[in-house]
């Protein structure tokens, strides 16, 4: 599972991060067999550039450069990212 945060404070960002840890530790406990891949990025823009595979993104909806409603609808238009579940 590969989870995206975008958010332009370093601080929301720690705590998104750090909370998915925990609730993907508890899935494992539960008998969740994936890995968790959790990437960062302070802007939308850096997102929109990254093809890797992505299974879930939170995003920051006032960024600088790119709000979060804007970028959603950029990834969710792009093909290899039609199942995707976005949250702002």
């Amino acid at each position: 599972m590969r989870v995206i945060i975008c958010d332009d404070d370093e601080y929301i960002r720690q705590k998104l991060h750090d909370n998915i840890r925990l609730a993907f530790k508890s899935m494992r406990k539960s008998g969740y067999q994936g890995l968790l891949e959790c990437d960062e990025y302070d802007n939308g823009k850096d997102l929109l550039e990254d093809e890797g595979e992505k299974d879930l993104v939170f995003l920051d909806i006032e960024m600088p450069g790119a709000d979060g409603i804007s970028v959603g609808r950029e990834l969710r238009a792009a093909v290899q990212v039609r199942r995707i579940c976005l949250l702002c």
